[in-house]
Parts: C-alpha cells; sequence; structure tokens
C-alpha cells in the first residue's frame, strides 16, 4: 500500500498479454485521423521494429485486442506519433563522487501539470524478461525505469533533427532496455546499434557504478560516458548532433547544475535531493499551486541502481516527500 497515494499498476504475463492489460484500460480511446502516407510509413517503422525487437509487436497486437482498437489506425500511433519538448534534469553521481560508495541517480520530469491526474507507478514482469517497475503519465511507456538487474534509464527530450527515418519509437527503445539489458555497456550498444525515430537523449546509469548519456537522432548516436564521477543531462546534445537553436535555457540550465555538483566532491542522497530541489538554478519549476494546469516539474525521481530503489516525488521535490520502492515489490517510505 502506497503512503502518499500513489496509484500502483502491475502488469504480468506474456507480451501479449501485459499488451491486453494495456489496452483495456484505452477502451473509447480517440484517434488521430492518419492517412495512407502516415500508414506507409509507419509500415516501414514496422519492419524496423521486426528486426530490432520483434516481441514490442506481440504487445502492440495484445494493447489493439484489449481496447478493441482500429488496428492501422493505433498502429501507426503506436510505431509514429510524435512527442513535444519536455525541459527536464538528470544527474548521476558516480561511486568515486558518492559519500555512500554507490551510484546516486536524481531527475526532474517536467510537463503539463494537469498530466498528474494520469501517472501512476508500473511493475511489469513479462515472462522471460527482467521485472522492471517505473512511474509515468504515457497510456503505454515508462518514460523512467529501473530493472531487477539494477539498470535505470530515464528518457529526455531535444530539439528534432529534420529528418522522417523510419526507426523505433521512444517506448520501443526502453522496452527493450528495460526487459533485456543488466549493464551500460549492454544498453549502450543497443542504443547505437537501432535506428531511432526521432532525437532524445538517453540517460543509462548501472548497479555497477556505469553511467552514460545517448544522444540518439535519426542519423546516428553519441555516446556521452560521465566524467569524472559526474553526468548531467538536460534538453540539448551537448556531444551529438541535435539542433541548437531555441535552447539556451537547457544549455544555462546544465552549465549550472553541472557547476553546483563540482563545487565539491562528495554527494549524498540527501545532497542529490536537495539539488533536484533547487529554485535558484531551475531545476525544480512551475505554478505550486496544486491545482495549475501549466508547466512544471511533473514529477521527480531519485535512483539507487545498486539496491535497486526507486524513490518517487509525484508533485514538487522541493516541498513534497519521496516515497521508495524496492523490486519486485513493496513499498516504504524514506
Amino acid at each position: 500500500m502506497s503512503k502518499l497515494g500513489l496509484r500502483c499498476l502491475r502488469l504480468a504475463g506474456t507480451y501479449f498479454e501485459v499488451g491486453r492489460q494495456l489496452g483495456e484500460r484505452l477502451r473509447g480511446f480517440v484517434r488521430p485521423d492518419y492517412g495512407p502516407e502516415d500508414m506507409r510509413f509507419a509500415e516501414a517503422c514496422a519492419r524496423q521494429v521486426e528486426r530490432c525487437y520483434p516481441a514490442s509487436l506481440e504487445k502492440l497486437r495484445g494493447i489493439i485486442a484489449g481496447g478493441g482498437l482500429e488496428a492501422e489506425q493505433f498502429r501507426c500511433h503506436f510505431l509514429t506519433k510524435g512527442a513535444a519538448v519536455a525541459a527536464c534534469v538528470g544527474v548521476v553521481v558516480g561511486p568515486e563522487r558518492s559519500a555512500e560508495g554507490e551510484s546516486l541517480v536524481g531527475r526532474n520530469y517536467h510537463w503539463p501539470l494537469a498530466d498528474r491526474v494520469w501517472c501512476e507507478l508500473r511493475q511489469v514482469e513479462i515472462t522471460g524478461e527482467l521485472p522492471h517497475l517505473g512511474y509515468t503519465h504515457h497510456w503505454g511507456g515508462l518514460p523512467d525505469v529501473l530493472n531487477a538487474a539494477g539498470l535505470y534509464v530515464a528518457i529526455f527530450s531535444v530539439p528534432q533533427v529534420p529528418l522522417r527515418r523510419p526507426g523505433l519509437q521512444w517506448h520501443i527503445v526502453i522496452d527493450y532496455l528495460a526487459n533485456r539489458c543488466s549493464t551500460v555497456t549492454e544498453a549502450a550498444e543497443f542504443l547505437a546499434s537501432a535506428p531511432h525515430l526521432r532525437s532524445f537523449t538517453y540517460l543509462v546509469a548501472d548497479a555497477q557504478g556505469g553511467a552514460i548519456a545517448a544522444e540518439a537522432t535519426p542519423t546516428g548516436v553519441s555516446i556521452r560516458p560521465a566524467q569524472d564521477g559526474i553526468l548531467v543531462v538536460t534538453n540539448h546534445h551537448v556531444a551529438g548532433k541535435a539542433p541548437a537553436t531555441g535552447l539556451a535555457r537547457s544549455r544555462a540550465l546544465y552549465a549550472g547544475v553541472l557547476q553546483r555538483l563540482n563545487e565539491r566532491r562528495q554527494w549524498d542522497w540527501e545532497g542529490v535531493r536537495a539539488l533536484i530541489a533547487d529554485h535558484q538554478l531551475g531545476v525544480c519549476v512551475g505554478d505550486h499551486d496544486r491545482d495549475s494546469q501549466a508547466w512544471g516539474t511533473l514529477f521527480a525521481a531519485m535512483v539507487r541502481p545498486e539496491a535497486r530503489e526507486f524513490a518517487v516525488c509525484p508533485g514538487f521535490p522541493c516541498r513534497e516527500p519521496f516515497e521508495s520502492v524496492s523490486l519486485p515489490a513493496g513499498v516504504r517510505q524514506r
């Protein structure tokens, strides 16, 4: 039972069965009107998914069956739907910079606050795959996820490359990493080899103390490792090829957080928690009126990959508590 009132959903079974459980919640879904050109592009994307991660198409078939959805239209939605640019912050303090001797991760997810009504904790156990859990407002994907091997993945939007090339949606990429990867090395190999539909940064940290930012575009992927035990991710590509226009806030935020982290050699859990609650740097943002529908910090997460500990703050981390969730299940107040 969640002490903070987090809505919790457990999904278990085969890929098809997990998809069907998700689909049952989408009954009455009002689909966009995709046309013939969209359908052809979706089929090209499906061929890439079939090559890289065919099990994802079983999940898709389950969603369609569970929701009684129009197959071609929802297939197009699942495989090609666009994404907005959020303004998020993620930090990793590696074992060499951690006062606790293990990696510590902090992350704020910024989005329209009206979506808090959809937020929930999901625990996923697909037959033969790694159990994992995450927090999300998305109908099918997990922007933050920690698996039983201690691999943590978080997604960050960036401006898009003006190129439409068949590839994998972000939620398909994260599903693969959560279900099948145990280390940063394994995740980097998949991220570098998979074709990406859109530009994103994937922050990845593992139980062995490794951490990378995989800066993906439809034209390729740049892997940016942690430097001197520190990794910072905002909403632009530092080493990659995403467009650099309109990113003054992201660059300023990146520079400010990196400078703050380097002001001292050692960080502990409470220090990282205070950093992601910081207003001066603009890490925790938005109208703090809980009834606001504006853009702001939708939720925050703190993670210890080695301990398989995933802590969620379902609001503004400057004033609201975190609830810590262990794998495979069990919730405790922190």
